[in-house]
């Protein structure tokens, strides 16, 4: 997680290292991946975090990459973003994309949650074009 005392002097050099779970085909066993992430995309990616939302990143049958963010608490949409693309040098691109997409879903929800609303229901996750590294060999 960020150190706001520490790591926000200047937020140009912060960097944050995102945890993902990446399910290996074909029996789906877990393996630990880290994207690292910089600046204002760290920033997002630690509330996403400290909300307690988890990523996830699984190569599909197709050779495509999916990454997503998971809402364990929300039982009608845990699936509160999502990236699909073709696996390789899109990918970090594909993981910034999803770090927006989540901390504006987060956003979204707390201005639900003012609001009386139930935080998340009827919000469907956005996005959809992202990718990880290869499978396990």
């Amino acid at each position: 997680m960020i150190d706001p005392f520490t790591d926000l002097a200047d937020p140009n050099t912060l960097h944050l290292d995102i945890p993902f779970t990446q399910y290996l085909r074909p029996d789906g066993r877990e393996r630990p991946v880290i994207f690292t992430v910089a600046g204002d995309t760290a920033m997002k990616a630690d509330k996403v975090l400290r909300r307690g939302w988890r990523f996830e990143a699984e190569v599909l049958v197709t050779g495509e990459v999916s990454l997503t963010v998971e809402d364990d608490e929300d039982d009608e949409y845990p699936c509160q973003a999502i990236q699909i693309v073709p696996n390789g040098p899109e990918v970090p691109k594909a993981v910034e994309r999803l770090v927006n997409d989540a901390a504006e879903q987060a956003a979204k929800d707390s201005h639900d949650a003012t609001d009386g609303a139930a935080s998340g229901a009827g919000n469907p996750p956005p996005g959809a074009a992202a990718a990880v590294q290869g499978e396990e060999q």
